[in-house]
């Protein structure tokens, strides 16, 4: 499975709560995503626009946390936008050559 996620063909980004020290700590976090050719994004302390340090579900749960919420849904906009989806069949070639939207 590890050696799959280094190969992964698709697009994929993670954010990862900068208050988050028991469930996805943030370095750790970065660096499994990283292994898959991820994008990290590090929510809290400023970082997508968030300024407290919100814990593993306060990041999706706490409106506080919105400004993630809109910098993900930009991500995915974008990837959507840069990738042929089949319905049913999921993500195809890219559109631009493989780009990693991000």
């Amino acid at each position: 499975w590890w050696e799959g996620w280094g190969r992964n063909p698709v697009p994929a980004a993670a954010w990862v709560a900068k208050g988050d020290a028991l469930l996805a700590h943030p370095a750790g976090a970065a660096a499994f995503a990283r292994h898959g050719g991820a994008s990290v994004y590090v929510v809290g302390d400023g970082g997508c626009g968030v300024a407290g340090r919100p814990g593993h579900m306060d990041l999706v749960t706490d409106p506080a946390n919105r400004p993630a919420w809109a910098h993900m849904a930009r991500w995915a906009s974008g990837v959507a936008v840069s990738q042929a989806v089949t319905p049913g069949l999921g993500l195809g070639p890219p559109l631009d050559g493989g780009r990693q939207a991000g």
